[in-house]
C-alpha cells in the first residue's frame, strides 16, 4: 500500500531530499530564457537556468530520512536513470503556481511539459522509491511534470497581474530540451548521479 503524504507541496524552508534530471545543452536554456523577455518586469530572483532542472521525485526531509535508506536509493536510481537518459522531452507551454496550486507561498513561473518517456522514467522512480512517502499532488496520480524557470516579485504576493496570466495562455510552445543527466539532492546539496 502506497503512503501518502496529507500536505500538498513539500516546503522549501525544510531541506529534503530529491532526485531529477538536468544537463542541458546552454543554446536551449537560451530559448527557453528568451521566453521570459517579454514579461521580464514581472520577474525577480531568476532561478538558476544553467544547466536546467527538473524534479522527479522528492524524498522526504532531512530529519525523517535515514542514510542507509538513501544509498540504497542512489544505486537504484542511477540504475533507471542509465536506461532512460538521455531524454528528450517537449516544452508545450508557460503556467504559473498560481494557476495549479494557488494556496502556495512561492510565486513560480513553470514551463510545462510532455513526454510519455518522462512519466515512464517517473513511474519507474516511484517503484523504486516505495520506502519513502509519496507527495501526492507533485508526484502520485496528479504528477505533471515541469521546469521552474523564475519566481515572482514579491510585492505581487497573490495578486498576479492579469497582463501576465494573458501572456502565459497565450504561449503555445513546442521547444524540444534534451536532459543528458541526473541528481540526487542531499543535505550537501546537488550530487551528480549521470
Amino acid at each position: 500500500m502506497k503512503q501518502y503524504r496529507s500536505y500538498k507541496i513539500p516546503d522549501p524552508k525544510i531541506g529534503f531530499y530529491g532526485t531529477g534530471i538536468n544537463k542541458v545543452k546552454v543554446a536551449e536554456v537560451k530559448k527557453l530564457e528568451e521566453l521570459l523577455e517579454p514579461i521580464q518586469e514581472y520577474l525577480t530572483n531568476l532561478l538558476e537556468l544553467k544547466p536546467a532542472r527538473l524534479s522527479l521525485r522528492f524524498l522526504g526531509y532531512h530529519d525523517e530520512v535515514k542514510e542507509e535508506n538513501l544509498e540504497d536509493a542512489e544505486k537504484k536510481l542511477l540504475a533507471i536513470y542509465k536506461d532512460y537518459l538521455p531524454i528528450t522531452i517537449k516544452v508545450v507551454g508557460l503556467s504559473g503556481s498560481w494557476q495549479k496550486h494557488p494556496k502556495i507561498e512561492r510565486q513560480l513561473l513553470f514551463a510545462d511539459i510532455e513526454s510519455k518517456e518522462l512519466i515512464a522514467l517517473h513511474k519507474e522512480i516511484l517503484r523504486a522509491t516505495t520506502i519513502f512517502p509519496i507527495f501526492q499532488d507533485v508526484e502520485g496520480t496528479n504528477f505533471k511534470p515541469h521546469i521552474t524557470l523564475a519566481e515572482l516579485q514579491g510585492k505581487y504576493g497573490k495578486n498576479v497581474p492579469e497582463k501576465l496570466t494573458k501572456y502565459l495562455k497565450g504561449q503555445k510552445l513546442d521547444i524540444d530540451i534534451t536532459f543528458k543527466g541526473a541528481y540526487i539532492w542531499l543535505k550537501k546539496g546537488i550530487k551528480q548521479l549521470l
